[in-house]
């Protein structure tokens, strides 16, 4: 091996090397934006669970009273609604379980 075949060698693998921890800091970084948007999104998806089960005591509110039809179809309506959005909220709960799962 002459001095330049070595050094040429050195050269490729140093640059393999340093191609190689470009890689894995940029895989690293996504990684940490992913699970960090994940985690946002879990957030989010509390936060509307909790929102939810103030709207049930809400709905729960006008039911009760039933005193105008108004009133009643009102409630009727916001529980429909509250339907929607709680099996929204379970199939994004469930999306991001598999996600953590497979992480």
């Amino acid at each position: 091996m002459t001095p330049m075949t070595g050094l040429a060698d050195l050269a490729i693998m140093a640059n393999s090397a340093s191609l190689r921890q470009m890689m894995r800091v940029m895989f690293e970084q996504d990684n940490e934006r992913d699970f960090k948007l994940v985690q946002e999104t879990h957030t989010m998806c509390q936060e509307l669970c909790d929102r939810i089960k103030q709207r049930a005591e809400v709905i729960k509110e006008l039911e009760n009273l039933s005193i105008i039809g108004l009133a009643r179809e009102s409630g009727k309506l916001l529980k429909e609604m509250q339907d929607a959005d709680l099996a929204k909220t379970r199939a994004m709960m469930k999306l991001i379980s598999q996600t953590q799962l497979r992480s």
